[in-house]
């Protein structure tokens, strides 16, 4: 009965793609958390063009991130 209710092969791909989708924002965010770390040590010892780099990879992070968040809301508005 429980077979005939619920969907196994739709509620598997729901899961595998959040697992895909869940670890790709934490990549993202990782990232952009060492380029920030990265971009404080560089302009600690003064090499400005490393910072500026470092900067600009966490700004992306940062964005995309933010563009994760309004897409998954937007997803659920539908």
């Amino acid at each position: 009965m429980l077979a005939t209710v619920v969907d196994w092969a739709a509620l598997a791909q729901a899961a595998w793609v959040s697992a895909v989708i869940g670890l790709g924002i934490l990549i993202v965010g990782a990232v952009g958390v060492a380029a920030s770390l990265r971009a404080q040590d560089d302009r600690a010892v003064g090499a400005s063009g490393g910072a500026v780099v470092f900067g600009g990879i966490t700004v992306a992070c940062v964005a995309g991130l933010i563009g994760a968040v309004i897409y998954g809301i937007y997803l659920l508005a539908q």
